[in-house]
């Protein structure tokens, strides 16, 4: 059990979620937790998607878009850019280059050395 207690406090940690164990009962909870989202790749593939696209355009696809997925699965920047680069080797997603696009309030397209993360099949 202490070993499944530190894996579950560390993946708390790097969701960003505050973790008291105040009683037994509090760290079986919290290792069920894990547990239950460890199981379910699928959610878990789901919500690292979600979490890289939802970044929207950055400079650099390898910062905020990782720090974004890490916080969305509990886990350190150097296993979340695994992460990414699993699901981008999977062609799940991919980084493009952002096609320059005005709104009315902008006074100059958005600049052409920004990238974003996109799930595959909407590339294309």
């Amino acid at each position: 059990m202490q070993s499944d207690l530190a894996r579950a406090v560390r993946w708390r940690f790097y969701q960003g979620e505050p973790v008291t164990i105040s009683n037994v009962t509090s760290a079986r909870w919290l290792v069920e937790k894990l547990k239950e989202f460890e199981e379910d790749p699928e959610e878990r593939e789901r919500q690292a998607v979600d979490a890289l696209v939802s970044t929207g355009p950055v400079e650099n696809p390898w910062d905020r878009p990782i720090a974004n997925l890490g916080g969305a699965l509990g886990l350190p920047s150097d296993e979340s850019r695994a992460f990414a680069e699993k699901l981008q080797a999977g062609n799940i997603v991919r980084i493009v280059d952002c096609k320059p696009s005005w709104t009315a309030l902008d006074t100059q397209p958005l600049s052409p050395r920004l990238k974003e993360w996109v799930r595959c099949e909407e590339e294309g």
